[in-house]
């Protein structure tokens, strides 16, 4: 008596089964190289562009921080009515956060920063991070060598001069010798203990910055004698603040809660927290920083879109390839049906080939993502600030490379299997028999190549897009000059210059390098345009503004700026006058404004002569001058308020001179290192560029630039594949209709005739996949609209040209067979089966 098998043995010729399914396949894949070959590297292609696009997106969205429980911190920002995105936070703030809440285990604060460093004789500019002594305990963060801050260091102005290093500093500039902990170091001519050494993996906390020392935040008064007593003020801001949830306590039960505390420091401080309230969001929700991070998502799920409709086009020619293929192996199949096979054996045949098909190309695909992120991590920026691409894959990356490998191998298998284990099998038996069923697989094969170029007309158009968006965005009008101006950044502050100095330095700076040859016009500002760092200042308008009864102040960008500013970055100053040397500490304190500042708050009024303050008590500054608009956070903002203040009466340190010449660039900022060695060998000079590179390699079109390069090769490779799959479906059916052919060119068919029967199909499935493409694409690109600059998202010249560009290939892709066509003798081909 025959007795069921057991699981265990159900399991067991599963298995089996399995595996020599697997060896068929792998067999049948070997015996026809050039199928395989092709069909690998398109789905790499694919493959590849999905693991790089979303290594890219894991890195900055999801991997979490290497601290002890990522998922639980929040970033906590400063958000007031007056002012559109969130920002850093005052010290007071911080401390009523940490000490006034029940939802916080921990909270810690940091402020980033530049000093020069000395050690062994040796000087250089050092990029740290001040942080509160409770930083590393709450991060969970322990030390590589050494030890880390205590929470009560850093609690006491001035206290506890030491540092941490981090890994990589301490290796660069210390050879990783256990020596260093305990030696002295000079940061700002303040000698510092090494204490202990950052473990490697432990970059900080700002995802896009490293730095080479952490130093306690009480040290902030001893390294910058000037701004003593600075955090200290509720009003002054400038921290990133960082917490710990408790256990059990949701994001939204955290909301509540600084909602109430800020509703309480309103009423507290009604002169500083007025209209002040409290941003919360996950750490990983406001990369790279929060200011900025709703916008994040959308760009990486437009790129993410890009890279899978990519993939879709791939899935599609090796499904068109398969079914080509199954149609050669058509009586094969039925044979082993006519024999017994089950279909479902002969799906599960042709679902194994495509799937390792597909974890073939997937192997080969990570192998190109490597090269493509190793790429994408070598960028460099414009600037010496510490920034930095972390862009290597984890387990998330490996996990989601596999799962598209296998979903490749099942959308691109499921068509031809379901197809070829259905034949006739009366006509796939008999010996030449055309099966009745290659017209539906054809059928087939031409809807995969409509819905191929459907979907690459969309990549195309959106990567034509970005394309114009870049292009119009470096002739974009932002207000000031961008040929022949370069700039040097300095800070005489951290060589130990007290004002009086500094003030002799940058006068004789400006001085000297004005006399240089071709030099036109030369000055200082605080910051650059469109740059790294910017200012923002509270304004109380003397009385009030117009249209804003319920309070009297508002945030708002500001630039301290030297004389000949406007003239040398060829700003317009619209009405009134620029600075002058007049505008100094002993005169009334004076300003100038932008336009939209000008219009906002004096609608209707001439601006000049308005007054503002930049405390509630005063002093007061005088508009002098109405300067054009321009862009000076990002590229694409809505016209800003913002002012400009003089020099002369706002000292500051760290200082950025910029230089109008009329020759070469490089040879005048060799004449400004030469220059200021003279006045100060020691003094490092930063951040030395033209404008150019400044906006190009920048925050300002980096993005921008690299946004198109991507959606440029995304859509390239969309382009190829679509064409390779409309010339496989031509070329296909010109083999099958052979036969045919030749009986029209028997009855007097010219070649003509031939080329328009054949270039007239590929034409047909080129119009239907443009027009399909043309009404998804007016659909998707709205989305895009936020991330173009200049150019509509449904922009008929962008539409319509590549419609054409694609058109065209495509139908001269149908060209090759055609002519193969043309080259038919009619007597064989009446005798072809």
């Amino acid at each position: 008596m025959l007795h069921p098998p057991s699981s265990a043995c159900k399991g067991e010729v599963a298995m089996e089964t399995l595996w020599q399914d697997l060896k068929f396949g792998v067999r049948a894949l070997l015996k026809n190289p050039a199928f395989t070959a092709v069909a690998v590297v398109t789905l790499a292609l694919g493959i590849g562009v999905n693991s790089t696009v979303f290594s890219m997106v894991n890195a900055y969205l999801f991997r979490p921080l290497p601290v002890k429980d990522p998922d639980q911190l929040v970033v906590l920002a400063t958000r007031d009515s007056s002012f559109e995105v969130p920002y850093e936070m005052s010290y007071p703030n911080y401390q009523d956060l940490r000490d006034r809440t029940e939802v916080f285990s921990d909270v810690i604060a940091t402020s980033n920063e530049v000093f020069n460093m000395t050690a062994d004789g040796q000087s250089e500019r050092t990029f740290a991070q001040l942080v509160t002594g409770n930083y590393f305990s709450m991060l969970g963060v322990d030390a590589a060598a050494g030890r880390t801050f205590t929470t009560e260091e850093g609690g006491v102005p001035g206290a506890q001069p030491v540092v941490v290093l981090s890994y990589a500093y301490w290796q660069q500039r210390f050879a990783g010798q256990e020596s260093a902990i305990g030696r002295t170091l000079k940061l700002n001519n303040i000698p510092f203990t090494i204490i202990g050494v950052a473990p490697q993996s432990f970059t900080g906390t700002m995802l896009v910055l490293t730095f080479d020392i952490y130093i306690p935040l009480g040290m902030q008064d001893r390294l910058h004698p000037k701004s003593a007593g600075w955090f200290a003020k509720r009003s002054n801001t400038g921290l990133n603040v960082l917490a710990r949830l408790k256990p059990g306590v949701s994001v939204g039960q955290a909301r509540v809660a600084v909602d109430v505390l800020a509703s309480q420091l309103q009423q507290e401080y009604p002169e500083t927290n007025k209209a002040t309230r409290f941003a919360l969001e996950l750490e990983t929700h406001s990369r790279p920083v929060i200011s900025i991070a709703e916008n994040v998502p959308r760009i990486a799920g437009v790129f993410m879109a890009l890279v899978a409709f990519v993939l879709l086009i791939a899935c599609a020619n090796v499904a068109n390839l398969m079914l080509a293929r199954a149609m050669a192996r058509q009586k094969e199949i039925a044979i082993d049906l006519a024999l017994g096979a089950s279909r479902a054996r002969i799906i599960r045949l042709f679902l194994t080939e495509s799937i390792v098909l597909a974890l073939a190309g997937g192997a080969i695909g990570w192998l190109l993502s490597y090269w493509a992120i190793d790429w994408l991590a070598n960028i460099r920026l414009s600037t010496d600030a510490p920034i930095r691409f972390s862009i290597e894959p984890d387990w998330r990356v490996q996990v989601f490379s596999l799962g598209i490998a296998v979903l490749t191998g099942l959308i691109s298998g499921v068509f031809p299997a379901f197809q070829s284990s259905r034949p006739d099998l009366n006509e796939s038996l008999k010996e030449g028999g055309r099966s009745s069923a290659a017209s539906g697989r054809h059928r087939i094969r031409s809807l995969l190549v409509v819905g191929q170029v459907a979907v690459s007309l969309l990549v195309l158009i959106c990567a034509g897009l970005f394309i114009q968006s870049a292009k119009n965005a470096e002739k974009m009008d932002i207000g000031f000059r961008t040929e022949n101006l370069s700039m040097a950044s300095m800070d005489p502050e951290a060589q130990g210059y007290d004002e009086a100095r500094g003030r002799q330095f940058y006068k004789q700076l400006t001085d000297r390098v004005g006399t240089l040859p071709g030099v036109i016009g030369v000055c200082v500002a605080s910051n650059t345009p469109l740059g790294f760092s910017n200012s923002i200042d509270d304004v109380y308008f003397e009385g009030r503004a117009a249209g804003r009864e319920e309070e009297d102040r508002t945030t708002i960008f500001s630039n301290i700026v030297g004389n000949g500013y406007f003239q040398t970055m060829g700003i317009a100053v619209l009405r009134g006058r620029e600075f002058t040397e007049r505008d100094d500490e002993s005169s009334p304190k004076v300003a100038i404004v932008n336009e939209t500042m000008a219009r906002r708050y004096w609608p209707d009024q001439e601006a000049l002569g308005k007054r503002f303050a930049l405390k509630r008590e005063g002093p007061y500054l005088e508009i002098v001058g109405v300067g054009r608009d321009g862009k000076y956070v990002f590229l694409g903002e809505d016209p800003r308020a913002f002012f400009y203040i003089p020099f002369g009466q706002n000292y500051r340190g760290d200082m950025t001179l910029f230089l109008h010449n009329a020759g070469d660039d490089a040879t005048a900022l060799a004449g400004v290192r030469q220059v200021v060695r003279e006045l100060d060998p020691e003094l490092p000079l930063y951040d030395v560029k033209t404008m150019k590179s400044h906006l190009r390699d920048g925050l300002a079109l980096l993005f921008v630039r690299l946004g198109a390069r991507l959606a440029t090769a995304f859509g390239l490779l969309g382009l190829v594949l679509a064409v390779v799959g409309v010339y496989g479906v031509v070329s296909y059916a010109v083999s099958q209709r052979i036969h045919e052919i030749g009986i029209r060119m028997a009855l007097g068919a010219s070649g003509s005739d031939v080329l328009k029967l054949v270039v007239g199909q590929g034409l047909i499935l080129t119009l239907a996949g443009v027009a399909i493409g043309l009404v998804a694409s007016l659909t998707v690109t709205r989305v895009m609209t936020s991330l173009l600059y200049g150019v509509s998202a449904t922009d008929p010249l962008t539409f319509g040209v590549i419609s054409m560009l694609l058109a065209g290939v495509a139908v001269a892709a149908s060209f090759i067979p055609a002519r193969r066509a043309l080259k038919v003798d009619p007597m064989v081909a009446l005798r072809y089966e």
